[in-house]
C-alpha cells in the first residue's frame, strides 16, 4: 500500500493484489512530496517499506510572447519558436522603440544593441541606428543595426536568444551626376560626362598642372 496520497491512508495495510497502481493528486504548490510504499508479506507480519520523494518544480520559460518594434513590421510574422526576424525602417529613422513581453513573468531579458538593457517580463528600450552624418573619411555608413535579446529562466538553468536586424531602407543607385577635371588644363575624352559610361581620360602637361584636380558628383535618388 501507500500512504501520503491523504492523510486518513495506512500505508501498510495489506493490498487486496499483487500489484496496484495509484493515481497521484493534482499538485498546487511547488516542492519536495514523500510518499511511502509499503510492502507486507503473505504472513501479514513482515514487512518492507519504501520511500518515494516527488519533486514538483515550476515550469519555466525562455520564450517571448510578442516583439513590438514601434509599429514595424516583423519578417517573418513574430512565433515564439522562431528566433530570427528582419524589420524595414525607412533610411531617415534614428531610433526604433523595441517592447518585449515574456512568457515568463520571472524570466530574466537582457538586449543587446547600440547598449545593453536588462529587465522582466516587460522591457521597453530604444534602439539607436548608427549615425551616418558623422563619419570618418573612409568611413562607410551601417544602414542596419542586429539586436540581441537572451532570455534566462528564473532558475539560471536555461537561456534563449532571438536576433532581430534592423534594416534602413537606403537607395542602391550609383551613378555620378557630374564628372569634371575642375580648373586642370587638360581635355577630356569624352569632353563632356555621360550618364552609365565609365570610361574617361584626360592628358596634361605635368609643367603646368602638377596636382590635377578631379571634381565628382553623386546623383541622389
Amino acid at each position: 500500500m501507500v500512504s501520503g496520497l491523504e492523510p486518513s491512508l495506512n500505508g501498510c495495510e495489506k493490498a487486496a493484489q499483487r500489484q496496484t497502481v495509484w493515481d497521484l493528486p493534482g499538485f498546487s504548490a511547488v516542492g519536495t512530496f514523500t510518499f511511502e510504499l509499503c510492502a507486507v508479506a503473505p504472513d501479514n507480519i513482515h514487512k518492507t517499506v519504501y520511500y518515494l520523494n516527488v519533486l514538483v518544480k515550476p515550469k519555466y520559460s525562455v520564450k517571448l510572447f510578442n516583439i513590438h518594434l514601434g509599429g514595424h513590421k516583423l519578417e517573418p510574422a513574430f512565433d515564439p519558436e522562431v528566433q530570427q526576424y528582419i524589420v524595414h525602417v525607412d533610411g531617415s529613422v534614428k531610433e526604433v522603440q523595441l517592447e518585449l513581453e515574456a512568457e515568463d513573468p520571472e524570466a530574466t531579458m537582457r538586449v543587446s544593441a547600440d547598449k545593453e538593457t536588462i529587465g522582466f517580463d516587460n522591457l521597453t528600450t530604444m534602439v539607436q541606428m548608427h549615425d551616418n552624418n558623422k563619419l570618418e573619411v573612409g568611413e562607410p555608413p551601417q544602414w542596419s543595426r542586429e539586436v540581441s535579446i537572451e532570455l534566462e529562466s528564473a532558475d539560471g538553468e536555461r537561456t534563449m536568444t532571438y536576433m532581430v536586424d534592423v534594416k534602413q531602407q537606403v537607395s542602391n543607385y550609383s551613378y555620378l551626376k557630374n564628372l569634371s577635371m575642375g580648373n586642370t588644363k587638360c581635355k577630356m575624352d569624352p569632353p563632356q560626362f555621360i550618364l552609365n559610361h565609365t570610361q574617361y581620360k584626360c592628358v596634361f602637361w605635368w609643367t603646368e598642372t602638377k596636382a590635377p584636380e578631379i571634381i565628382a558628383t553623386m546623383e541622389t535618388r
